[in-house]
């Protein structure tokens, strides 16, 4: 709270981040992100969208991706839109008139033309579109950085409206989907529960020179896998999530690994937040000097034990591959059981600030395989993501033919067409 007298000695105190009643109030956000495959995110319902960051306001506003200028929102102006698609790889600006008419102008830019305009277009950052128009978009898999500065003028008569689906480099994150019995049955909050393994143990990605594959090989067994860390043993809910190290693993050789474990519960919106993970100064430097370390890590919904399939075997008492097989119910709920394993490399890439400056970021770049042996990358995910699904009880139907007394009549046959 700062202090500020007028010219007739009368004291206003207030927020004035800049030391001035020019501006209210401002803030800046600044996050990096990843480019998934076609620059698609798949939310809680399962269906891919675009990803996108989209504001809207009626004061000052600038937007960088990777230090460059890609959307202006400065100056005075009513209401302004602005939406950076990174799936079209464009930048829509969309300036508004008051009292809720029409767009005075709208205008639309690639991103491609914005970078190069700026002299910051590395052609093996990007790929093409695929939609005709010969621009480009960032290639899957990227690693970008984006900054937001806002700037608020006055405290009568704003707005200001942020939606993104960004797809952060250093969270642990899955999807859930819920069908339930009718479109009033949704998803709660904590109604399922998940867990985060991550394996002792650190590994090197190798080629081999016979394959010409890259191998993980392992380097110890004692190193911590990179974990978010819920600070305490919490019930494993969203608010209160559980954290436990020194915990024995058993894979699917019978080998025993310890390994950290993290569970939580699910938003209603279908997120699985497990944390942001803190990446070690050594794990960066070794990412820095081109020799990045890999750790594994295991995904999986908890089911309930006393969920049966449709043998009546518990969720407890069945084996790897009836667990696989699925279809284990419990309160007319069908649970997920898929297994998602994953690596987590530690990633380090250079880019120019908001403010010009070079600087190094790092990340965690994930894969899926197969199966616990990690040797077989499952091309077809690049997400955890689980699906429940609510099985109505009909209850079952009798038929019956009765004579004019009520009395039922005996060897009656009926047919179902």
């Amino acid at each position: 709270m700062l202090t500020e007298q007028t010219s007739d000695n009368t004291e206003i105190r207030g927020f004035w981040p800049f030391g001035t009643q020019n501006f209210w109030t401002g803030m800046h956000i600044n996050t990096q992100f990843s480019m998934p495959a076609n620059g698609l995110v798949l939310n809680p319902s399962g269906e891919y969208k675009e990803m996108q960051f989209e504001f809207s306001g009626d004061d000052d506003t600038w937007l960088y991706v990777d230090g460059v200028l890609v959307g202006d929102g400065g100056g005075i102006h009513n209401r302004t839109e602005i939406d950076i698609n990174f799936s079209k790889g464009t930048v829509t600006v969309t300036g508004k008139k008051a009292g809720g008419h029409s767009g005075d102008f709208e205008e639309t830019k690639y991103l491609d033309e914005i970078f190069t305009a700026a002299g910051a277009f590395r052609g093996d950052d990007w790929e093409d579109i695929g939609d005709g128009s010969g621009h480009k978009r960032f290639k899957a898999a990227t690693y970008h950085a984006f900054d937001m500065f806002y700037l608020e003028r006055a405290g009568g008569e704003s707005n200001l409206y942020i939606h993104y689906n960004l797809v952060s480099t250093a969270d642990f994150t899955a999807h859930k989907s819920y069908y339930g019995a009718d479109e009033t049955d949704v998803l709660r909050r904590d109604q399922f529960r998940f867990e985060l393994t991550g394996l002792d143990g650190k590994y090197r990605s190798v080629k081999n020179n016979d394959t010409g594959k890259y191998e993980l090989v392992q380097e110890d067994t004692t190193s911590d896998a990179i974990m978010p860390h819920a600070g305490g043993s919490g019930e494993g809910t969203v608010a209160s999530p559980h954290y436990e190290d020194n915990v024995s693993t058993t894979l699917s050789n019978g080998d025993t690994v310890n390994s950290q474990v993290y569970i939580t519960g699910v938003t209603e919106d279908g997120n699985v937040n497990f944390g942001t993970a803190e990446i070690s100064e050594a794990d960066m430097h070794d990412a820095d000097e081109g020799n990045p370390p890999v750790y594994k890590y295991i995904i999986r919904e908890i089911v309930p034990d006393d969920a049966v399939n449709q043998d009546d075997i518990t969720w407890a008492s069945a084996t790897d591959a009836q667990k696989a097989a699925g279809g284990f119910v419990k309160d007319q709920v069908t649970y997920d059981g898929t297994v998602y394993y994953m690596t987590g490399r530690v990633t380090s890439w250079t880019e120019t600030d908001a403010s010009g400056q070079e600087v190094i970021r790092h990340g965690i770049s994930k894969n899926y395989y197969t199966d616990d042996t990690y040797t077989t990358v499952r091309d077809d995910v690049n997400f955890a993501s689980f699906e429940n699904r609510f099985i109505p009880d009909y209850g079952s139907v009798d038929f019956r033919k009765v004579n004019g007394e009520g009395e039922n009549l005996q060897g009656a046959t009926f047919a179902l067409y």
